[in-house]
């Protein structure tokens, strides 16, 4: 979902008042350069995020932290959410046992996956940080417990964690993802 241009406002500036606000630098004067520094670096941006780097302290962070709060984003990823706890319930069809998703895994965290999904769908702002440590848990394939052998109950306590780190005012959470 790499994001060149943020979609245009009633106002006609690429972010929403609040998410400039809260941002600073994610303004419509950002930087081709900026944009393509953010798509180039998105997954590391990502990353940063979700261990709680200040959006405000580079440009491509603001703006990567502008992109993952908006509403098509939350949309986008409560979609996703959706579409995988249905995949989790469907009967495998793929031969020789091959697992794209820990099916077990979702179906066991369902309760907080659901979770996740009703507070992304609620209207009040969101962090950027628990935005980051949703999307990673759906997008880093090489260490995400969806994908992965992981101990009982870890993507239930990603999702729960993700869930609280939605709000803005959240403490620190860690996110072993990548680690």
């Amino acid at each position: 979902m790499p994001t060149i241009a943020l979609p245009p406002t009633a106002g006609g500036d690429n972010t929403a008042p609040d998410d400039a606000a809260r941002f600073g630098r994610a303004t419509t004067d950002a930087s081709l350069r900026v944009r393509m520094r953010t798509v180039a670096h998105r997954s590391a941006l990502t990353a940063e995020l979700a261990t709680g780097a200040d959006p405000g302290s580079s440009p491509e962070l603001a703006l990567r932290a502008a992109q993952l709060t908006s509403r098509r984003e939350r949309t986008l990823l409560a979609r996703t959410v959706r579409r995988t706890i249905a995949e989790a319930r469907k009967p495998a069809i793929l031969p020789h046992n091959v697992v794209i998703i820990r099916r077990r895994a979702v179906v066991d965290a369902e309760p907080a996956l659901q979770a996740l999904i009703e507070r992304l769908g609620r209207p009040e702002p969101v962090s950027a940080k628990g935005m980051a440590l949703a999307e990673r848990i759906f997008s880093d394939a090489e260490h995400s417990p969806l994908y992965n052998p992981a101990e009982s109950g870890a993507l239930s306590g990603l999702a729960r964690q993700a869930a609280a780190a939605l709000e803005p005012n959240e403490g620190h959470h860690e996110f072993p993802l990548g680690a």
